[in-house]
């Protein structure tokens, strides 16, 4: 068996991180297909320090007035200068150009040099079926896959703890397993294994729980919101137990607060503004202590750049447009004169500002209750400027006016409450480069016209954790789907759940129990209350992604994962490839988009039949075992080997009946 830092191990973690050029299809100028992913080959000037791919497929990159600032479009530099970069592309006509930036930040925007056919913008235009196509079919069998165990699945039990240190005592005997079902401890007495990561737990009985080991807890969160507005009398406990059973260990509260800009409930029932909503404190209070039984963590929702009216009038230090007229959100951010009605300024929170001062102290009041904060901000631009005519920051860029607060508000906090954890909600990656410096982990809010394919939520979700290992949660709406729906359509959130994992992140679509009917309530649009009922087995696929996402801790996310430079190219499905130094192992995820990979768009895909995958691993790379599991399937949620062969480099792999998304381990 190797181990994590022996040499055998390092090559195979650097055959997996660095880019392998020799398994690219060899052509001699411009794109090139594989099935539906197209590869782009730019040989960039000299002085060049990066390159940029941008068309219609990826929004032109998001660019900001021509400039690009989100690094996560950029392409991969190669050998001779060339950049490359894949897309999945589907038919149809397609242009772009690459942006190439030199060492002074200067970007130049320039046509593919290997195309001559411009459309009448001067962009390259590529008609995707006449790309020449490199892929070749796999046979349809090499091997009879081996058969999954037609037993009942276990029966399920919940810890009584949502995480456990490295090392910490199990009140329960029976058995400890890695994912891969490896037994580590057997006995009446167990303890959390010393590796941080998620494990299975067999009871003395075969019914089984998961344990999420870990010595940080945002490392390791499937976030959920807790948003009722309820009055006294209902079952805490059953509520608590239902998000432990859903595999949820955060959740945001939306409703503790009675007005914007005062953050500790009262006892009483009050009014919340500006929807005249009626909350009960105490029902509030005792969700928190129902949710903390449990080991679940309890986030405050603070919008604390925007208070209500009447707070705005025994406070007013807003934040103001260009003129000095206060900004006012009603659904938009628009001028005091022309919002009508009015929702909720928007405020000062600059350095030296009274505004901030203020709402510093209901945080240090706040964190009696809860164990951190989420902070919301809202959509805007990069170069949205911030002004409040009395800050000595006015005139300063929003985003970095908000790092700084938030900076601020971490420190307070871990001050007042050592341990508390803090989140900034950005509203399609607005200001998001900086705020992993100064937050616990990132939560990414996406609209439609910013993050329209199944691609981008993986691309997200994997930039974003990429820079510091980070976990990273993605909020989407159904109602952004096409039509609108209430709910997330079962095949649709299996897709949005499994591209946010291949991102190495997590979705939050849920987190309001009815334990009356036992139904768990999801998201509908950002417009608070309005979740609604999941369907029964809408339910269980959140579950059962939910707990596949909490057996790849330490193997898909947490500190010591690293991206793969390099992933596996099958049509019609999206891979990433991650590696874990501390497991010895691969993780390879798979995501059948088929034909239609817009995520806001409803699909309904019959499983596949028994299936062989067929890729290029990089030269030298050999793995041991080989093991499969899929969250779609009874029969395929644990992980099991598979049969699979390496010839010429090239792995093929059979795995049983895949849907819609599944993760193979290589271990070595």
């Amino acid at each position: 068996m190797w181990i994590a830092d022996s040499p055998e191990w390092e090559f195979v973690r650097r055959s997996f991180l660095q880019p392998v050029v020799e398994s690219t299809p060899q052509v001699t100028s411009g794109p090139v297909r594989l099935g539906d992913h197209v590869l782009f080959r730019f040989k960039a000037p000299e002085g060049t320090v990066a390159v940029y791919l941008a068309g219609g497929f990826n929004g032109w990159a998001g660019n900001s007035n021509g400039k690009v600032t989100n690094r996560r479009y950029s392409m991969t530099s190669g050998p001779n200068g060339e950049f490359t970069r894949w897309e999945q592309l589907g038919p149809g006509e397609w242009s772009y150009k690459f942006v190439h930036q030199d060492r002074t930040g200067k970007q130049t925007w320039v046509s593919d040099p290997a195309l001559g056919d411009l459309d009448p913008d001067g962009n390259s235009r590529l008609r995707f079926e006449s790309i020449p196509d490199s892929f070749v079919a796999p046979p349809a069998s090499f091997l009879v896959p081996r058969r999954p165990s037609r037993r009942k699945p276990p029966e399920n039990f919940l810890l009584p703890r949502a995480r456990y240190s490295p090392g910490a005592k199990l009140p329960v005997g029976g058995q400890v397993l890695e994912p891969t079902g490896r037994v580590l401890q057997s006995g009446p007495a167990l303890t959390a294994p010393k590796t941080p990561g998620g494990y299975r737990v067999l009871d003395a009985a075969g019914r089984e729980a998961i344990l999420s080991v870990a010595t940080d807890p945002a490392q390791d969160l499937r976030y959920g919101f807790y948003t009722s507005y309820q009055t006294l009398g209902a079952n805490y406990g059953k509520k608590a137990e239902m998000l432990r059973g859903a595999h949820l260990n955060a959740v945001e509260y939306y409703d503790y607060f009675p007005a914007h800009g005062r953050y500790v409930p009262p006892r009483e029932v009050y009014q919340f503004e500006p929807f005249g909503v009626t909350i009960n404190g105490l029902d509030v209070h005792s969700k928190i202590e129902s949710a903390r039984s449990m080991g679940i963590l309890n986030l405050a929702y603070v919008a604390a750049y925007a208070a209500s009216e009447s707070v705005y009038r025994a406070h007013p230090h807003p934040m103001t447009d260009e003129r000095g007229v206060p900004k006012v959100f009603n659904g938009r951010i628009l001028p005091e004169d022309q919002a009508d009605p009015k929702w909720f300024w928007l405020m000062d929170v600059g350095p030296s500002s009274p505004w901030r001062d203020h709402v510093l102290d209901e945080f240090r009041r706040a964190l009696a209750y809860f164990d951190g904060f989420a902070l919301d901000t809202y959509g805007d631009q990069d170069d949205t400027k911030f002004f409040a005519p009395k800050s000595p920051a006015n005139g300063q860029l929003l985003k970095d006016v908000l790092q700084g607060f938030v900076s601020e508000v971490g420190r307070v906090s871990r001050r007042t409450k050592p341990g508390s954890i803090l989140c900034f909600n950005s509203v399609n990656e607005f200001g998001i480069g900086s705020m992993a410096e100064v937050t616990d982990f990132l939560f990414l809010e996406l609209w439609r016209e910013h993050s329209p394919r199944l691609a981008d939520l993986v691309d997200i979700g994997s930039y974003h954790r990429d820079r510091d290992g980070q976990r990273v949660i993605l909020k989407l709406y159904p109602a952004d789907m096409e039509p609108a729906q209430k709910l997330w359509p079962t095949q649709t959130l299996r897709r949005v759940m499994g591209a946010a994992m291949l991102g190495g992140a997590s979705l939050m679509a849920a987190g309001e129990p009815d334990e009356t009917k036992g139904q768990m309530h999801g998201l509908q649009s950002l417009y608070y209350p309005d979740h609604q009922p999941m369907p029964r087995d809408t339910f269980e696929v959140l579950k059962a992604y939910n707990r596949h996402d909490a057996l790849l801790y330490g193997l898909t996310h947490g500190a010591d994962v690293q991206n793969s430079d390099w992933a596996p190219r099958i049509p019609e499905f999206l891979s990433t490839a991650r590696v874990s130094p501390t497991r010895r192992t691969v993780a390879i995820q798979l995501l059948r988009t088929g034909p239609e990979p817009r995520w806001y768009r409803p699909v309904e895909s019959p499983p596949l039949g028994d299936r062989v995958f067929r890729f290029d691993l990089p030269p030298g790379v050999q793995p041991k075992e080989i093991f499969y599991a899929s969250p779609d399937l009874a029969e395929t949620s644990n992980f099991a080997q598979c049969r699979f062969r390496i010839v010429d480099r090239v792995l093929e792999v059979a795995v049983p009946k895949f849907h819609t998304y599944g993760t193979l381990l290589l271990q070595f």
